[in-house]
């Protein structure tokens, strides 16, 4: 049995625990253990030197924390609950060199702190906790600082119209990690409908509709500049963004496309390429060129030539660029493949298969294998924003036929984006929420998919009632 004897030591079956040194360990210090496994039966304690202690569980007690994850910036505090049921006491069992944990078992949470200087940049929360036989129950929480993982994905999230902003969670070896972006800029908010988040390596650009319309922040979510209220005249409204070079960047606004600068973010009124107002939609650079979608139709702009931009072809939501240099656009009677070398395009029909889009702006709503061999979307089943999406398709370039791929869940529908594909992997990420208004609406998952419409994972990302996030608007890899 595992147990704190009344010097404050761990013991196992009475005699204290000892590290991979030959120390005994203290109930609340470092960590003396590489890791924790646990089973319906039973919790495994993997030393440092590889043994493994077992300790039995009973079946109708238990210990969770509210999350997997926590993210912090350095000197940064945060409060996590956890769930004890039909156990007689709870301690904390160990955290990670350099920081500070505080347990407050009357209200069930531990407040974590990270010292400035704290190293390692990730580390490990565990609780345990006994019952009234003596069996053992233990909790972990992976603690992160100021550096996310690499391999995991993004969801840039919409938030609610004038309520709450835009907000960022992070996907990582099965657990959520909220909100780094709010964690590290917390005198910065996002801005209002958040639309797009792109990434290009050294750089992360944050748009949304309303002010901040553009937050530029470095690799690891610092941010840097804004484009903030003061050009809510000149712009109205901000819809989608591109990167051009590592200087300039273009943006669709409800006033027009604009040329902007880059790190950091400027904009000036007179560096309005195309002036129209309303229906701007999304854009992309290309070849050389800027893609963007103004009412049902793509335009191309040449930044070398400076001439006017041109209309090209019909299309509605766009745009996805592919290896072999092609860019892709469509709407719902068609799939558009560009070619920027010369803007020649080729238009296919979309047939029984109606293609998904929505008027009120969201960021593109086909995705794309990296290499164009296959594209994905959802099939329009109705009419409206929230009726919609009820099946995804695939579109195959090399017969340019349109088929069933996965039907979404029964009383789900599609929200945001919708479909996203893995650079890396090449496997389909499908968001869907519930149907219908109110709490019920934001119950929210992921699923994972293979080229083929294989499922390999579905991962929950809101829960009934939960209301925190509004809609997630675009996975970013």
């Amino acid at each position: 049995m595992l147990a704190v004897d009344a010097e404050g030591y761990w013991t196992v079956d009475g005699t204290r625990v000892e590290d991979a040194t030959g120390a005994e360990v203290k109930a609340q210090g470092d960590s003396f253990f590489r890791g924790i496994e646990q089973t319906d039966d039973a919790v495994s304690l993997i030393l440092a030197d590889g043994s493994t202690i077992t300790i039995p569980k009973a079946a109708d007690s238990s210990l969770v924390f509210d999350t997997k994850a926590l993210f912090f910036a350095a000197d940064g505090s945060q409060t996590v609950s956890y769930t004890a049921r039909n156990l007689a006491f709870v301690e904390l069992f160990s955290v990670s060199e350099g920081w500070v944990a505080s347990l407050d078992e009357r209200a069930a949470t531990v407040t974590v702190t990270v010292p400035a200087d704290a190293t390692p940049e990730q580390g490990r929360l565990i609780l345990a906790g006994a019952d009234a036989s003596g069996r053992t129950y233990m909790a972990a929480v992976q603690l992160y600082c100021g550096t996310l993982p690499e391999g995991g994905f993004f969801v840039y999230n919409e938030g609610q119209f004038g309520k709450m902003p835009a907000s960022l969670n992070y996907y990582f070896d099965g657990a959520w990690i909220r909100r780094p972006y709010a964690a590290l800029n917390p005198a910065q908010p996002l801005g209002n409908s958040g639309t797009t988040m792109l990434r290009t390596g050294t750089m992360t650009y944050l748009v949304a509709k309303d002010a901040p319309f553009v937050v530029e922040t470095d690799a690891q979510l610092h941010a840097r500049s804004v484009l903030g209220s003061e050009y809510g005249a000149t712009v109205g409204q901000v819809m989608g963004m591109t990167v051009y070079d590592a200087s300039t960047g273009y943006i669709t606004t409800q006033n027009g496309v604009f040329r902007i600068g880059l790190n950091p973010l400027s904009l000036d009124a007179a560096d309005r390429i195309f002036a129209q107002r309303n229906g701007f939609r999304d854009i992309c650079t290309a070849g050389g060129k800027v893609f963007f979608i103004y009412s049902d139709a793509v335009y191309v702009y040449d930044p070398a030539t400076g001439e006017p931009a041109a209309e090209l072809c019909p299309a509605s939501t766009g745009f996805v660029r592919t290896t072999d240099g092609a860019v892709w656009a469509a709407d719902s009677e068609r799939i558009v493949r560009i070619d920027p070398a010369d803007n020649s395009f080729e238009t296919v029909s979309t047939g029984d298969y109606p293609l998904w889009w929505e008027s009120t702006y969201r960021p593109c709503e086909i995705a794309a294998a990296a290499d164009g061999s296959a594209l994905y979307f959802l099939r329009k089943t109705g009419s409206g924003w929230s009726v919609y999406g009820r099946e995804l398709c695939k579109y195959d370039p090399a017969s340019k036929t349109v088929a069933s791929l996965w039907p979404l869940p029964e009383g789900f529908s599609a929200y945001g984006c919708g479909v996203r594909v893995d650079p890396a992997t090449g496997d389909v990420y499908v968001v869907y929420t519930k149907d219908g208004w109110g709490a019920n609406y934001l119950k929210t998952y992921i699923t994972v998919l293979s080229p083929e419409g294989e499922v390999r994972e579905t991962i929950p990302y809101t829960s009934e009632n939960e209301t925190v996030y509004w809609f997630p608007s675009e996975i970013v890899f």
